[in-house]
């Protein structure tokens, strides 16, 4: 699942201008099940397809690997939501514990 999200992080920051790819996070709509390929398989994930809305952060993507002949014949199809995180500092009021 890691690396489909990469890819598709990738992909969108490379189409849409979404930033650093570490700082976009991919959430799928269904639970991402592990790709079966080929052991001889190599390579990276390669995104043919990709559509994206900024207003609603909706990608629908389908990934190939190009290597696999399994996977190269019926690539695989992925929906969601990605957005562009940011780390941020937070205060605490004085006399206050997070539980």
């Amino acid at each position: 699942m890691q690396e489909i999200s990469a890819s598709i992080a990738q992909a969108l920051a490379g189409q849409y201008g979404l930033g650093d790819t570490q700082n976009i996070t991919v959430y799928f709509d269904r639970d991402v099940r592990p790709l079966q390929v080929e052991p001889s398989a190599a390579g990276a994930l390669q995104v043919l397809n990709l559509s994206y809305d900024q207003r609603s952060t909706r990608f629908d993507v389908t990934v190939d690997l190009p290597s696999s002949a399994e996977l190269h014949r019926q690539p695989q199809r992925f929906t969601g939501t990605a957005l562009e995180t940011v780390a941020a500092v937070t205060v605490r009021p004085p006399g206050r514990t997070w539980r």
